[in-house]
């Protein structure tokens, strides 16, 4: 669980390929985006796959799906599903957008869906 306050660009992966990052329980008063970031910058292209935004609290938040492979979540995110900077990009998976979740941790939920097998 973390805030980030007063940011001044997204907290998304930002760089190249970010593979495997959670996001849990992340406020913020900017925005988290995983998307095509195009050519910003040096070697920008897709910021990341198996990106995950569980129960976070945004201004927005681009999810995009990579592609070449792989899929980017947002489940729980309390914000504006924002389309990103290329809108012909195909949407991540999204679930529960602007709903409390239950647990709050994506570790809580793993741990409740093993012990309730």
């Amino acid at each position: 669980m973390s805030t980030a306050t007063n940011t001044h660009a997204d907290i998304g992966p930002h760089h190249r390929w970010a593979v495997g990052t959670l996001y849990d329980q992340i406020t913020t008063d900017g925005e988290i985006n995983i998307q095509d970031r195009g050519n910003w910058g040096s070697g920008h292209g897709w910021a990341g796959v198996t990106q995950v935004l569980w129960n976070c609290k945004v201004k927005r938040a681009a999810v995009q799906q990579p592609w070449a492979s792989g899929q980017n979540f947002a489940i729980g995110v309390n914000g504006e599903n924002n389309h990103g900077r290329f809108k012909d990009r195909t949407a991540g998976f999204w679930e529960n957008q602007n709903k409390k979740l239950l647990l709050e941790s994506l570790y809580e939920q793993q741990l409740n869906d093993r012990l309730n097998k």
